[in-house]
């Protein structure tokens, strides 16, 4: 994902949380547009991005809410790298 980070507990990602944690049975149209289109870095075909949309707003306000709430909730492993270099120098 581009800029995707180690974290998900990010401002971005609870603004996210609390969005949808307003949301109702039937998801309003407006907002899935709006979050599908956020989530791609370049313009997608229009036939691809019609079946993101479609396929997002079949989804109801309960797995939208329990799918945020999973992404956030998760632990994400230990992001920092171990390994062993070796650092030579000479005159």
């Amino acid at each position: 994902m581009m800029g995707a980070g180690a974290s998900t507990k990010t401002p971005v990602m609870r603004a996210l949380k609390s969005a949808v944690a307003v949301l109702t049975d039937p998801v309003d149209p407006v907002f899935v547009r709006e979050f599908q289109e956020s989530t791609v870095h370049q313009p997608m075909l229009p036939s691809f991005m019609k079946a993101a949309i479609a396929n997002s707003r079949r989804m109801p306000a309960a797995i939208w809410k329990a799918a945020i709430a999973g992404l956030i909730e998760d632990a994400a492993p230990d992001a920092r790298l171990f390994s062993r270099a070796l650092a030579r120098f000479g005159v």
